[in-house]
């Protein structure tokens, strides 16, 4: 028996499993399309696996751009995802995201920088952008 679900990268992410259901071996699948181009995930739609990894990607461009002090880069990208989060019903990365910009419409993603951010809720909006959580859907 296999299993496979999407993976970030376009392709997917083949388990096979033994008779007794224990992973007997896992691979990727060369890349098929390009999730940033799917008129699926671009348009918003996808709540999953896709979502996610745009809104981790956004995060931590979001967060870099407003290291190197590009505030208009920053406010796009944490806007971007303030907009994800609110879509797939990550209430974790919507509440850090509150610590780090001020929310004007999570709906269409109008943020505000803070202007005074503790450099640890940055880390922790940044840490938690890089694990997996489970979502609604």
């Amino acid at each position: 028996m296999s299993w496979s679900p999407p993976a970030d990268d376009g392709g997917l992410l083949v388990v096979t499993l033994d008779d007794s259901g224990r992973e007997a071996s896992k691979r990727r699948s060369p890349p098929f399309f390009d999730p940033e181009q799917d008129p699926l995930i671009v348009s918003g739609a996808g709540t999953g696996v896709f979502s996610q990894a745009e809104l981790a990607q956004m995060i931590q461009e979001g967060l870099a751009a407003k290291s190197a002090g590009d505030e208009r880069t920053a406010t796009t990208k944490l806007g971007r995802a303030v907009q994800l989060a609110t879509e797939s019903g990550n209430a974790e990365a919507t509440a850090k995201l509150r610590k780090v910009v001020d929310i004007s419409d999570a709906r269409t993603g109008t943020v505000r920088l803070k202007r005074a951010v503790d450099k640890a809720d940055e880390m922790a909006l940044d840490t938690a952008s890089t694990k997996t959580t489970r979502i609604r859907g």
